[in-house]
């Protein structure tokens, strides 16, 4: 019954073919031995940032962890392998298990990975691992293994409500950045320019590609 009631969720949130795809994407991927190991993690890692009151209307684009969907990794994919990105440092805000860091592991020379849970850096042995709740992030120095030099790419899977990813966003105003927020309220700051946007059946599901430079 609980597997039926997230079917017609997400059916509800994406529309019928949107949900079919998401859902040979995820099949698929499950055959990747090595890829496997990202999707799931320990029952006792869970997330903090789940005690979510759902009945809040002003936290509609939050929710609780689950793996970014590798339908949505793929859309992202074919617009950001035309940059040539490599030399950027991509950094996974909120990134849980690190199904996103691997998926993009071969297009990044530098990846990083943050989130709050400790318990999730063995998924990390061959790239970066920070420990930070992305809430109390409020300079750059919070992240202090980040060079002076470097481009990144900023990714945001709706992992915390959007006052705080906002904030995030513009402690990168003055390095050269894309941004990619995945169900997060469209950002209107004047100094980010839109590169791609997708919405779904339900607008607070979304795709947002932003540039600031």
């Amino acid at each position: 019954m609980k597997l039926l009631k997230i079917i017609f969720l997400n059916i509800g949130n994406y529309g019928v073919i949107e949900y079919i795809k998401m859902f040979f994407y995820e099949i698929f991927y499950l055959f990747n031995s090595e890829y496997r190991k990202h999707f799931f993690h320990d029952e006792s890692a869970t997330n903090a940032y789940e005690e979510i009151d759902f009945n809040n209307q002003s936290l509609i684009f939050d929710g609780s962890y689950n793996p970014t969907p590798i339908y949505h990794l793929k859309i992202i994919e074919k617009i950001i392998e035309k940059k040539n990105l490599y030399n950027f440092t991509f950094i996974d805000f909120g990134c849980g298990a690190g199904r996103v860091t691997f998926f993009f592991r071969k297009m990044f020379k530098k990846i990083i990975g943050i989130d709050f849970n400790h318990k999730y850096k063995k998924y990390f042995k061959d790239q970066t691992f920070i420990i930070r709740d992305l809430r109390k992030i409020k300079s750059l120095n919070d992240l202090s293994i980040l060079k002076n030099d470097e481009n990144f790419v900023l990714f945001f899977y709706r992992p915390i409500e959007d006052n705080s990813i906002l904030k995030i966003i513009e402690l990168f105003e003055n390095k050269k950045s894309y941004i990619i927020t995945i169900n997060v309220k469209k950002n209107s700051s004047p100094k980010l320019s839109i590169l791609y946007e997708k919405y779904f059946s339900d607008v607070n599901r979304n795709i947002i590609i932003y540039s600031n430079f």
